[in-house]
């Protein structure tokens, strides 16, 4: 069954510069990995701090198997330690 990813993350504009290069990387990541349908990142028009990736996959499995990748791992911490707090994920199914 399909899944919808939302990964939430709070970016302030001195951060976004030096995140950006390890988010393009997840998301090669993401392109090359099994089971990977699309993506979309949104920024909050009401905060414009407040990021949201909308990612689908073809099945929770696939996503949990790219959670644990080596290198999806170390760039996700990488992210969440110059962002200075954890990334939100959370998992929808389509009905």
């Amino acid at each position: 069954m399909a899944v919808k990813i939302l990964i939430s993350r709070k970016i302030n504009t001195e951060q976004e510069a030096v995140v950006r290069p390890f988010l393009k990387q997840l998301h090669q990541c993401a392109l090359k990995h099994k089971g990977y349908i699309s993506g979309e990142s949104l920024i909050s028009a009401d905060d414009l701090e407040d990021h949201l990736i909308i990612s689908s996959w073809e099945s929770l499995d696939y996503w949990e198997t790219f959670l644990e990748i080596e290198e999806t791992k170390e760039i996700r911490f990488t992210i969440d330690q110059i962002l200075g707090r954890e990334t939100i994920y959370r998992i929808f199914y389509k009905q």
